[in-house]
């Protein structure tokens, strides 16, 4: 649905009827460093470093919201001074400034502003420039760093994806106070401590939410809970790959 090559990375906003993200991005990064490697056969080391970012997107508004954000970016970025400028994107096909890529559909974000095509063009390119001075960010309105969108969605796709002993091991806490990009690690455990969770459950909670809010080492953490970093580690891993697993067979992502 969107689009954006950047000097160092890409954003996608794509849509899969299948539960098949990470064969998508797989193939699509395996063939680039493929043929980047193949090009310039003297550079050496990965072309890509770590893992893609994912985020199920809720439709109409924050989808809307995600295509703008993605379409600003080389503005944001202070390399042009307006979105039309970045060839490198899916903006100008959108506003007809340019052919439309086979692999990319228009249809659907353009219907959200108006039925009439050249109205559409006209309400998204003035929707687009709204955000020019502003400072949206995905991570502000994430939940669980997985989802975009209300914390009614968040819930709804909890409900419906994950049963009540994964939520137990796993996502319970993060639905019971809210996220925010840094947590202390005394809040964490304060307000995981007033969860009604078993006590092993409340450790698991705790590992995943101190590594992935908290600054602290995996040696600190198993300092706090009284474990080593090897179980620290698994422990995280565990939980991690058991939400990201769930919530992976969506349809709607940002990569």
């Amino acid at each position: 649905h969107s689009y954006c090559l950047m000097n160092n990375h890409y954003h996608l906003f794509l849509q899969t009827p299948d539960a098949n993200l990470s064969k998508i991005m797989k193939y699509l990064n395996e063939s680039y460093a493929r043929y980047f490697l193949g090009k310039y056969p003297d550079k050496d080391g990965h072309v890509f470093k770590g893992r893609y970012k994912r985020k199920l997107v809720q439709d109409d508004f924050y989808s809307r919201q995600l295509s703008r954000y993605i379409h600003l970016n080389p503005v944001k970025a202070c390399i042009v001074s307006h979105p039309h400028e970045w060839k490198w994107s899916s903006y100008n096909s959108f506003i007809g400034l340019a052919a439309r890529n086979k692999f990319l559909s228009t249809e659907w974000l353009l219907k959200q502003f108006s039925k009439h095509s050249k109205l559409a063009r006209e309400k998204m390119l003035e929707y687009t420039y709204e955000d020019i001075d502003c400072c949206w960010d995905p991570e502000d309105y994430s939940y669980g760093k997985t989802v975009l969108g209300s914390k009614d969605f968040f819930h709804k796709i909890i409900n419906e994806n994950i049963d009540q002993a994964k939520i137990n091991e796993s996502i319970l806490a993060a639905s019971e106070f809210n996220i925010s990009k840094n947590f202390s690690p005394e809040y964490v455990f304060n307000e995981i401590e007033k969860l009604d969770l078993p006590e092993k459950t409340k450790v698991k909670v705790v590992v995943y939410y101190l590594k992935i809010h908290t600054n602290l080492t995996m040696e600190q953490i198993g300092q706090k809970v009284n474990k080593s970093s090897s179980a620290v580690s698994k422990i995280f891993l565990r939980v991690k790959n058991k939400i990201g697993y769930e919530i992976n067979n969506k349809l709607n992502f940002q990569c």
